[in-house]
């Protein structure tokens, strides 16, 4: 009986997905509207330095579903005005 008990693959004790999604949807569109360049992968590191643990294809899943461009068309299409806004923070 323990033993089926501890095999026992209902899903019990796992997050429920639909939370945790709607937990870092907004920091991941943030992020992801606030450094045009940063890829997916840039996103997913910073989301587990705040401690949410999500894989790539989800935040790539999230950023594409608001509209957001993957980041290597993001960096081209990014205008000065934003590039200059975005590094003047560093900056200072």
């Amino acid at each position: 009986m323990l033993i089926a008990k501890k095999y026992d693959s209902s899903g019990a004790g796992r997050p429920d997905r639909s939370r945790v999604i709607d937990e870092i949807h907004p920091l991941a569109v943030r992020m992801a509207k606030g450094k045009p360049s940063w890829g997916y992968t840039c996103i997913k590191g910073e989301l587990a330095n705040l401690g949410h643990e999500v894989v790539r294809g989800t935040v790539a899943n999230i950023v594409t579903e608001d509209g957001i461009k993957p980041a290597p068309e993001c960096g081209r299409l990014t205008t000065w005005k934003l590039f200059l806004r975005s590094w003047g923070k560093r900056i200072r």
